[in-house]
């Protein structure tokens, strides 16, 4: 046991209303900070901006555009491009995507732009005329049109395919940087592209805007799956230790690493993006897993505890066992937290702002649960009632996977041990119903 923990662990029982009232206060304030967080979509937290490519590219799309380009494909299942009801979409389109505000007009571009011209030469020169004036009606028309687009070889592979059985809408559009957001840009076009589409002619989407668009729809619903993730962490808890306090204690740190780690983030004006949504799940596994093992240990202690001095009072019996439980499992759990705490925070050195912010974002997680964990955890566990004996019982329980796993772990220890010492590991797992309790280890 580790002097300097239990000493610590004891300071903390004796202090304990104090230590969830600042806990609270600290929660209070860093709470109030999860205003201040905005979620950023800004493509430039992907690549290094000191890059010369990087550098090379905004400069190009500062003069010229083509930051925000989408482009809309338009294919009929059956024959080519040149039939009235496609090219009839395909000017629709166009007209639609040039009246949205975040359209840059003059860079919206398709047969049916007006910037889009044939040219050919004549005995006087060169003849320009738009590629497509009006939707063609008859049959001399849509060849006309093909010959245009063919004696144009600039479009093929652009806004033709070289078959002639798709065409395509390329539009570029341009957002406010200050705070882009992809979804309602996205959410417009899907619009214009599902009254054009039907069952014989489809319509696609492609480029980084469909993409990021698509990203910020799931980063949204990542909500729902923290709500998942925190039931099934919940589920597996209460099977693990068979009662609530044994399931909420895990939780309470859990969630207020979150908390704080959210709160901390909007503190310092670190904006959330695409890579760090999935975090707040991260960080909770990590505080949940942590405060298992702290939980865990201190059933054994109160057990042993119990066993030896029967007579003593239950609840001096529970804080004794907090402060054994954190002297052995304390510089286990503070050593892992520090070195993750390290790796993570190596990562705010990335020039890649999203590789830099999920490293804050983690490191700053792990931290709050390893303060929580040595201040909340022992003073909520020594301030509740002592577990009764059907409480403790239930958690000493071995259940079928308990026996499963204890057979499989005999085996492994076997197939590592020097030959002739021990069984083969696959002879082991047929007794997996024959492993008892005491054969186990569970501390930390």
């Amino acid at each position: 046991m580790n002097t300097f923990f239990e000493k610590y662990a004891r300071f903390i029982v004796q202090k304990r209303r104090w230590v969830i009232f600042a806990i609270l206060l600290v929660t209070g304030f860093l709470g109030s900070r999860l205003m201040n967080l905005q979620v950023d979509m800004d493509q430039d937290t992907w690549v290094p901006q000191s890059h010369p490519f990087v550098k090379t590219t905004k400069t190009l799309e500062k003069m010229f555009g083509g930051r925000e380009i989408v482009m809309i494909g338009i294919a009929p299942k059956n024959g080519d491009i040149y039939q009235p009801e496609v090219l009839a979409r395909i000017a629709r389109i166009q007209h639609e995507i040039e009246n949205m505000p975040e359209a840059i007009r003059h860079n919206v571009i398709s047969l049916a732009a007006n910037k889009v011209k044939d040219i050919k030469g004549s005995a006087d020169g060169l003849e320009v005329q738009p590629m497509m004036a009006q939707v063609p009606s008859t049959e001399a028309e849509m060849n006309t049109l093909r010959e245009r687009v063919e004696r144009n070889a600039i479009y093929t592979n652009s806004l033709v395919s070289p078959d002639h059985r798709a065409a395509a809408v390329i539009a570029d559009f341009k957002l406010d940087y200050s705070k882009p957001s992809y979804e309602p840009l996205m959410a417009k076009i899907r619009a214009i592209m599902d009254r054009e589409r039907n069952a014989d002619i489809a319509v696609y989407a492609a480029g980084l805007p469909v993409d990021f668009g698509s990203f910020e729809h799931n980063m949204m619903q990542m909500p729902m799956f923290f709500g998942v993730a925190l039931l099934i962490i919940m589920l597996i808890q209460y099977y693990s230790f068979r009662s609530f306090q044994g399931m909420l204690l895990p939780i309470v740190t859990a969630l207020l690493s979150v908390i704080w780690a959210l709160g901390f983030m909007g503190l310092m004006g670190v904006h959330m993006d695409g890579l760090n949504t999935t975090t707040p799940i991260l960080i909770m596994a990590v505080a949940a897993g942590h405060s298992v093992q702290i939980l865990k240990r201190y059933y054994e202690d109160f057990q042993r505890l119990r066993t030896l001095e029967p007579h003593s009072d239950r609840k001096w019996l529970s804080q004794r066992a907090v402060v054994d439980c954190m002297g052995h499992v304390g510089p286990i759990v503070g050593t892992a937290s520090v070195i993750a705490i390290i790796t993570f925070y190596t990562l705010t050195h990335s020039e890649v702002s999203s590789s830099a912010h999920f490293g804050f974002f983690a490191g700053s997680g792990v931290l709050a649960t390893l303060i929580l964990e040595m201040t909340l955890i022992p003073a909520l566990r020594a301030s509740l009632p002592a577990p009764k004996v059907k409480e403790t019982a239930a958690e000493q329980k071995t259940g079928l996977l308990d026996r499963m796993l204890g057979a499989l772990s005999h085996g492994l220890a076997g197939a590592a041990a020097p030959a002739g010492s021990s069984p083969p590991a696959w002879r082991w797992w047929p007794c997996w119903a024959q492993v008892s309790p005491s054969s186990m280890s569970t501390t930390a």
